[in-house]
């Protein structure tokens, strides 16, 4: 497999296994709304429960406090297939230092620099500049010195 064919995404469309997890939003009163991203809404209020702003309370106290439901605000191209360092995975979302994903059939999300994922366009737009290899374009001054 080349790095062209793999830039233009082709090896991509072979990902195996399932994009298993959600977003949800979970409410508490009192608290705000947090975005959560897990398998199953239990899990989700699980995880915001386990907060330190709720110590003091049980999980039975924390359910009559919250609200949870499925975010209707995604990320665009969200569950999309990517390659990350090679191996086959599912895209969550990029921020400007990461991008954030989730192997097939696995619970967990991710983080990777931006150089290790394809195709470029799920790159933060600072790292798009760059080859498809991750390596970085040689920058001269005047007077053909490397910077």
């Amino acid at each position: 497999m080349t790095s062209a064919s793999r830039s233009k995404g082709e090896d991509v469309a072979h990902v195996t296994g399932s994009f298993l997890i959600k977003r949800w939003c979970v409410s508490v009163d009192g608290y705000g709304t947090g975005r959560y991203e897990a398998a199953s809404r239990g899990k989700a209020l699980a995880d915001a429960w386990s907060c330190d702003a709720f110590s003091h309370v049980t999980f039975g106290q924390f359910l009559k406090m919250a609200r949870c439901s499925r975010d209707p605000d995604l990320p665009p191209r969200w569950g999309q297939p990517i390659m990350v360092g090679g191996k086959p995975a599912f895209f969550v979302e990029n921020n400007r230092q990461y991008v954030r994903f989730a192997y097939p059939g696995q619970l967990h999300v991710m983080n990777s620099h931006p150089y290790d994922v394809l195709p470029v366009e799920y790159r933060p737009d600072t790292y798009r500049d760059r080859d498809t290899d991750g390596q970085a374009a040689h920058l001269t001054d005047q007077e053909g010195q490397n910077r």
